[in-house]
């Protein structure tokens, strides 16, 4: 039946039947119809009515096709947009971009925690081990610990 309902593009009988707690293959297919028309409007649509996987698929796809200025102008809605654009630049080799919207998305309230230990670990993926150091001495004790690790670590396969 959904094989049908694709290929006849009835997106609202798919929407129908796959939101909610509805059929999960029937969101997939309406998922995978946006996807293949690039239509970056309806899966944001779908996001800011709470549909987290709709979210997900409009970051992977963002993501994905390596469209920085578009992530960044979700951030302005999601703000954890922002991390998938740090892990962008990141993936591009813009470290210091990667690291500073790290840094910014540690101001969320809901991302701060997760944001932070991301930063710390890029930062020693990176051998900024000095600023690690600096953040551990400054009272961070998550840098504090993640040095600790970092260095016992480093101990070993010497």
């Amino acid at each position: 039946m959904m094989d049908q309902l694709e290929a006849a593009g009835d997106e609202v009988r798919l929407r129908e039947l796959g939101f909610g707690d509805g059929d999960r293959c029937a969101f997939i297919r309406l998922i995978e119809i946006l996807v293949d028309g690039d239509r970056l409007d309806d899966l944001r649509i779908l996001a800011r009515d709470g549909d987290g996987r709709a979210f997900t698929t409009l970051m992977e796809l963002l993501f994905r096709t390596d469209r920085v200025d578009q992530l960044r102008a979700e951030a302005d809605e999601f703000p954890s947009a922002r991390l998938w654009l740090a892990q962008l630049h990141l993936r591009r080799g813009e470290v210091d971009a990667g690291l500073a919207e790290l840094a910014a998305a540690e101001l969320d309230p809901e991302l701060g925690w997760s944001a932070h230990s991301e930063r710390i670990a890029q930062l020693l993926r990176f051998g900024r081990v000095a600023d690690v150091r600096a953040m551990a001495e400054a009272g961070d004790r998550v840098a504090g610990r993640r040095l600790r690790r970092f260095e016992r670590e480093s101990d070993r396969s010497q």
